[in-house]
């Protein structure tokens, strides 16, 4: 499902860029984006332009700061079906009445 925002869609190119480029682009690429991101009706002035290389720059530090993937809730789940059941220990035998119980 196609985003509804431009923002959103402007979010999206700018972390594949980062990714596709493993954070590290030189200028031509840089144009090569921007060219991108024109296509989304956004007028790239030169505070937008340097609000762009911000976004980018942004998106770089968290890529390589952080893990390539992060372990969702869902995932830890899975993870723990797949492990086998422990081994079930006998119950322990009735406790003996003691010479003070009434019962």
């Amino acid at each position: 499902m196609p985003s509804p925002y431009t923002v959103q869609q402007l979010s999206k190119i700018a972390s594949d860029f980062v990714v596709k480029k493993r954070g590290n682009w030189n200028h031509e690429e840089w144009e090569q984006f921007c060219a991108e991101v024109s296509k989304f009706g956004i007028t790239l002035d030169t505070e937008m332009q340097a609000r762009l290389g911000l976004l980018l720059e942004t998106l770089k530090v968290f890529y390589v700061s952080i893990p390539k993937r992060v372990k969702t809730v869902s995932a830890k789940r899975k993870t723990g079906a797949k492990r086998k059941p422990k081994a079930k220990t006998k119950a322990a035998a009735a406790p003996e009445k003691q010479a003070g119980d009434l019962s």
